[in-house]
């Protein structure tokens, strides 16, 4: 795939499109910890994204969002 920035071409690997990908969902999920559930801890909102994450991978069908709900549950419903 290539990708034009500031008028330079670029050609990315799949490899690196799914790595972007990762992080992009990932950063998407830390913000939304810090923004929407009161997450202050820096580490603490980027492993809860991780974790939101994996499980958005299995492809079960949930949705972001859902897996976001899931593991904030998981760490503070007890």
């Amino acid at each position: 795939m290539k990708i034009v920035r500031n008028g330079l071409e670029y050609e990315l690997t799949l490899e690196e499109i799914a790595k972007a990908h990762d992080e992009f969902v990932i950063g998407f999920m830390k913000k939304q910890f810090i923004e929407n559930h009161g997450i202050r801890e820096e580490s603490l909102a980027e492993e809860l994204a991780q974790i939101s994450y994996d499980r958005y991978c299995e492809g079960n069908g949930e949705t972001e969002g859902e897996c976001i709900e899931w593991s904030y549950n998981q760490r503070f419903s007890n």
